[in-house]
């Protein structure tokens, strides 16, 4: 658990077998110049890589599920009955790594979800304190992921953003739509004249620009 609050420490209280610590395990602070506004966890790197698989099998009433692994770096596959489900069918958050379905699942159905985390995140933090700047935590322990090659080649394109960056869109070729962690659009582009846009004017935090993970300080 991560937490912080206006001229306060930044703090991580270790969970211990579901029983986190009392006291901070490990903490940062910059005294009156951290005004902590947002605290994200996730794998700027893609190097702490980790597959997994979620199942559930429904009750004919059951549409909301929750992934234990968070925050959830993408999507690997989402199947019913080793079926693909079509994105129009479900929504889910990558922060919190709630599941919603359209309809829920009969008695004879199974969902199943291939996904893939970091056991071990970065720590990013927002600041108030403009002249101070925003914070950026590296987990220092080596690589022990097992994505692959083609894992590599989908999710590198995570970036870290501020106001006077600008985001390099690739291979891109139509529109470009950005959508905020909870799945809702937030920006909408047409056909670019260039290969970089801009975010500024969107709060600080995780977006998706065409699918690719982006970190707004």
């Amino acid at each position: 658990l991560a937490a912080g609050g206006w001229w306060e420490p930044i703090c991580v209280f270790e969970n211990r077998n579901g029983i986190l610590d009392t006291i901070p395990t490990w903490s940062y602070s910059m005294g009156n110049n951290l005004v902590c506004e947002m605290i994200m966890w996730g794998c700027l790197g893609n190097d702490h890589l980790q597959n997994e698989t979620f199942s559930a099998i429904g009750d004919g009433q059951r549409k909301l599920f929750l992934i234990p692994n968070t925050p959830v770096q993408f999507l690997r596959t989402v199947k019913i009955n080793s079926s693909p489900l079509p994105d129009s069918l479900f929504a889910f958050d990558f922060l919190s790594g709630y599941f919603s379905l359209r309809h829920p699942l009969t008695n004879s159905e199974t969902l199943k979800i291939d996904y893939t985390y970091s056991p071990y995140c970065d720590l990013g933090v927002t600041n108030w304190d403009q002249p101070s700047g925003s914070l950026l935590f590296l987990n220092t322990s080596p690589p022990v992921g097992i994505a692959t090659k083609e894992d590599l080649r989908k999710t590198k394109s995570n970036s870290i953003l501020t106001n006077h960056s600008l985001f390099l869109l690739g291979e891109e070729k139509g529109a470009i739509i950005i959508h905020d962690a909870g799945g809702r659009v937030v920006k909408r582009f047409p056909v670019p004249d260039s290969k970089k846009i801009s975010l500024l004017g969107l709060k600080p935090g995780i977006y998706f620009v065409n699918g690719k993970k982006v970190i707004k300080l």
